[in-house]
């Protein structure tokens, strides 16, 4: 039966069926439908883009911190998108200081968990801070009060056996900063935590847990051999904690480890610069060893001036993906860079981002179409005011369309609120006017706010009771509740 319709297809036709059958069979879906973009999210001060997670949705998570919607200097500032990049919600968390996230995590119900430093009111040091949402952003917990000295925590994973391990930088009583390593159970409950002190300062900017159950911290350690200089630095300990083994790397120079990986073929990764090698502005720098902490090999690269690796993980395809900065020799815009490198540390594939303007990318992921996702932050305005920035990119890191957006759409904040009656409106950038109401929709206050991002109203006239703000742009109005006591 098939022999005989086959049979009455002419020869053109048979060709071209056999061809989109290879097409369909030599290369994934994923190959043919993968998205692409830039999105840019902020508003009218800095805001920074330090971790993004693909989400089980194929949308995406983003942590750092803002500028622009924070309570006074910069707060924590979380991004939730779909598969487009499109903002589903974001959310600033913080205080009157400053307070920041730098890594996150999905949580098994799919929620989050962020780490980061927060500056407690009335206290003179920042502490370790974790924040734990929902899967729609609402605030489950928050916790410090992990250290008496200034403290950081810069990365967060989730251990095997439940929990979050997270390691950062702390103060001793002298003031000199160490790595330390801190677990805490789902709630946040310190489980142990341990210090590392070195000869000199020294920092933890990366941890993962490792296949023997323990983790791998990688930073910096600084030495005196015959002269001060700073190495990339790894700690691998057990799973309470306990050091196996220490490493350093570099020369006498100036080295920095910003992220580490398990290699696919066995051994670790680390990332991140050196000014040694000849490269006095700074090269890449990434070192491959064995699970003992042995070199294998070590490698540096990139454009004349300042080159920086910030994170590296693995890819399905057995290599590694990578992002970070990257600049020629005396230019003072370093362009957000993504590449790829197979297990020998050589280039498969290397783009810029972000140019002429200063970019940087922070963290990066392969994505579940088998393309690539970093997060950073971007002045694409030119105005030396920093957006987040989120660049989805095909399986050869390039955007295959000119889709790129400002999310701004979401925010808007109002201060103080409840108010006695003097009250802050930020708004965001496209808004038009205005426009303050009664719950029964009698018109308070109304203004045009065109080019303009903040008002000051007095409504010190107004009784008491709950009013209505609304923030109209072409498209669309966003609403909020004003308390006026």
């Amino acid at each position: 039966m098939i022999n005989t319709y086959f049979h009455h297809l002419t020869r053109p036709l048979l060709v071209l069926i056999f061809f989109i059958i290879f097409l369909l069979l030599a290369f994934p879906a994923s190959t043919f439908s993968q998205v692409t973009f830039e999105r840019y999210y902020g508003g009218f001060d800095d805001d920074i883009g330090r971790c993004v997670r693909q989400t089980a949705d194929d949308g995406y998570i983003i942590c750092g911190y803002t500028r622009s919607f924070g309570a006074s200097d910069y707060d924590a500032y979380v991004i939730r998108t779909d598969e487009l990049g499109d903002t589903l919600w974001s959310k600033v968390i913080g205080g009157a200081g400053f307070d920041a996230s730098y890594s996150v995590v999905i949580t098994p119900d799919g929620g989050f968990l962020l780490c980061g430093t927060y500056l407690p009111p009335g206290e003179p040091n920042a502490d370790i801070w974790l924040i734990r949402l929902n899967a729609d952003g609402d605030t489950l917990w928050t916790r410090h009060n992990y250290s008496t000295t200034q403290a950081a925590a810069y990365s967060v994973q989730l251990m095997p056996s439940g929990g979050f391990i997270v390691t950062g930088t702390r103060e001793d009583a002298a003031g000199a900063g160490h790595m330390f390593l801190m677990a805490t159970d789902e709630t946040g409950s310190q489980l142990w935590a341990k210090d590392y002190p070195f000869w000199a300062i020294s920092g933890g900017n990366a941890v993962v847990s490792t296949n023997d159950d323990g983790f791998l911290i990688c930073g910096y350690i600084d030495t005196y051999n015959p002269s001060w200089n700073r190495n990339l630095g790894m700690v691998k300990t057990n799973d309470q904690g306990d050091t196996l083994w220490t490493r350093q790397f570099g020369g006498p120079s100036y080295e920095m480890g910003w992220s580490v990986c398990e290699s696919t073929s066995g051994g670790y990764l680390a990332a991140g610069y050196t000014t040694g090698f000849g490269a006095p502005t700074g090269d890449a720098y990434i070192v491959k060893t064995t699970d003992q902490g042995v070199m294998e090999w070590q490698t540096h690269f990139g454009k004349t001036g300042l080159d920086i690796v910030f994170d590296i993980k693995n890819t399905d395809d057995l290599n590694y993906i990578a992002t970070g900065i990257s600049a020629d020799q005396g230019s003072v815009f370093e362009e957000a860079w993504l590449f790829k490198m197979d297990l020998s540390g050589d280039t498969i594939w290397s783009h810029s981002f972000g140019g002429p303007r200063k970019s940087y990318g922070y963290s990066a992921m392969q994505t579940s179409d088998a393309g690539y996702v970093f997060c950073g932050s971007t002045d694409a305005s030119g105005s030396n005011v920093y957006d987040v920035v989120l660049i989805k990119t095909s399986a050869d890191g390039v955007i295959t369309s000119n889709d790129k957006t400002h999310n701004t759409a979401t925010h808007l904040r109002i201060y103080p609120n409840p108010t006695q009656g003097l009250v802050s409106i930020e708004v965001p950038s496209g808004s038009e006017r205005v426009v303050v109401t009664s719950l029964m929709a009698q018109i308070i206050f109304e203004e045009p706010v065109a080019n303009r991002q903040k008002l000051t109203l007095d409504l010190c006239e107004l009784p008491s009771g709950l009013y209505l703000v609304r923030v109209i742009n072409r498209t669309n109005a966003r609403v909020e509740k004003l308390v006026i006591r």
